[in-house]
């Protein structure tokens, strides 16, 4: 009662202090935060539909919004997401252990936007041969109608990373999801490219990739299914990689398949991969056509590692913990890894677990419905400060699971 009571005289004194600066009626609302779990979740990611926001306001004309938590803006992010030029979504982590009550207005173009740390890091290169060295062009997105891009994309295609760990996704018919570790929490593709120097690695300082996906699922990656094992992608007309949003808060990228005959029907899908600052899982949304009623079966999972530990609540949760050798012709360089990986998809869509020679797999569904989505993440031994074993890592993906199937209920509202 007590922390409700302080946090509606903060709220009355934010609202206050604001309408001092002409802050006008119909120019904010409140974002209403209900935690039921009684899990005290750190940096839990929020985003809204940015019309749920702004239908309560008038005459919003696409400015800027800020979310305020007493006196001060938290960080924020809005995106287009189907680049149309308007803003769709905006998203911000918040620490949660209790309901919360946040601000959120229309903000002046004059407003001085505060200078928030850069968390995350995205990019997409192509590179070109030119005599004996590579021209590389950074882009937003590219297609091909052949599987031809794997050897015309730098590291293969497009790589996005937190502080914690980073990931590439193959832009060939794998479309595989591969693993780089850090030793300590920074941004490191700017620096090493994925590809750590010679002088990088003797350093001892910088990360590395720390797996071999060769024909596998690696981390999460979304297959096709034949009855008895993962499928590629074999069969398109045209495949994309895009960024569709970068920035403070999450990153979000596209592949993207027009024409992708699977199951006797022609079919486009894009899969949208979500990132958000301060996190080493990722959110995997598969969209289909608003109209495709279709239900079939498609699989995502982990990989079979070597001297593997494998974990599953028998269910929608699977993890492995084992090595590979991330590059084996060179084992001297590209040394041993020990990692561990997980996916974990929701109930609604789960349909059971399989395995195969290279994986272990959870069997998925859309269920008749245009989208689905499932979670993944991954770890390295290389993290100083990560897990040092298969007991800590798995406990880590039961607590993962468990945060995940318990949401914190989002409203909005003008008073």
């Amino acid at each position: 009662m007590k922390k409700t009571i302080l946090m509606g005289l903060t709220l009355l004194f934010t609202v206050s202090t604001f309408a001092q600066k002409g802050l006008n009626p119909h120019t904010y609302a409140f974002i209403n935060l209900k935690n039921n779990s009684g899990i005290k979740h750190k940096d839990y990611p929020v985003t809204i539909k940015i019309s749920d926001i702004t239908s309560l306001f008038h005459n919003y004309t696409g400015q800027r919004l800020g979310i305020f938590k007493g006196k001060g803006e938290i960080q924020s992010q809005m995106d287009d997401l189907d680049k149309d030029g308007v803003a769709d979504e905006i998203s911000f982590l918040i620490d949660i252990d209790d309901d919360e009550r946040l601000l959120v207005r229309m903000l002046p173009p004059n407003y001085e936007i505060p200078n928030f740390e850069k968390e995350l890091f995205v990019e997409l290169v192509t590179k070109e041969k030119q005599g004996d060295s590579y021209k590389y062009t950074l882009v937003e997105e590219i297609s091909s109608k052949k599987d031809d891009m794997y050897n015309k994309m730098h590291h293969h295609g497009v790589a996005f990373e937190t502080e914690q760990i980073a990931y590439r996704i193959y832009f060939d018919k794998k479309q595989t999801i591969d693993v780089y570790g850090k030793i300590t929490p920074r941004l490191e593709i700017p620096m090493t490219q994925w590809y750590p120097s010679d002088k990088q690695m003797a350093s001892g300082k910088y990360g590395t990739d720390i797996l071999k996906v060769g024909s596998s699922v690696g981390v999460g990656s979304f297959k096709g299914w034949d009855g008895k094992q993962a499928m590629h992608f074999d069969s398109v007309q045209k495949r994309t990689q895009r960024i569709v949003a970068k920035g403070n808060i999450r990153n979000v990228v596209e592949t993207e398949l027009e024409g992708w005959y699977y199951q006797g029907k022609s079919i486009n899908t894009k899969i949208r991969y979500i990132q958000y600052a301060r996190h080493r899982d990722v959110k995997v949304e598969i969209i289909f056509p608003e109209d495709f009623k279709d239900s079939l079966i498609f699989t995502t999972g982990v990989l079979k590692l070597k001297d593997e530990k494998f974990h599953t609540d028998n269910s929608n949760l699977v993890g492995s913990w084992g090595w590979t050798f991330p590059e084996p012709k060179d084992t001297i360089k590209w040394c041993r890894q020990t990692m561990g990986a997980g996916v974990f998809v929701p109930e609604k869509y789960a349909k059971v677990e399989a395995t195969d020679k290279r994986n272990h797999l959870i069997l998925i569904s859309n269920n008749g419905t245009p989208t689905l989505s499932y979670y993944l993440t991954a770890a390295g031994l290389i993290e100083k400060k990560g897990y040092k074993n298969s007991k800590d890592f798995f406990e880590y993906l039961d607590n993962w699971k468990n945060e995940l199937m318990h949401p914190v209920e989002v409203s909005i509202t003008e008073k």
